[in-house]
């Protein structure tokens, strides 16, 4: 799933065999304790990329959403696409920053 949201809208994605987040017109992210969330409005879908470079980026990115995902929803409405770059300092998922947040347009063909 990860290859066809890559494919559909390159405002972020892994580079260097995995080992570094690119974010469109940003440095390469390489810490591991970061991980994103990224909502990709196509057509009536939403599709969500959540990863990280580690586990802790991961399962912390998933669970900031799920723990945020009303606020979420208010902010951005079902027709609006966003990313999300976290990052978790420790191994308590509950202590996190936003390093930045950003809608992004809507894709709707392909």
């Amino acid at each position: 799933m990860s290859e066809y949201i890559e494919s559909i809208n390159e405002n972020v994605k892994f580079v260097y065999d995995n080992r570094g987040i690119q974010v469109a017109n940003l440095p390469v992210i390489h810490d591991t304790h970061n991980g994103f969330i990224q909502r990709i409005v196509k057509d009536t879908r939403s599709l969500f990329y959540i990863a990280g470079l580690s586990e802790r980026g991961t399962v912390g990115a998933a669970t900031y959403l799920s723990k945020n995902w009303k606020k979420l929803n208010k902010k951005y409405a079902q027709n609006k696409s966003f990313i999300i770059m976290l990052r978790f300092p420790s191994e308590n998922l509950d202590i996190w920053t936003i390093d930045f947040e950003n809608e992004i347009n809507s894709i709707t063909n392909n």
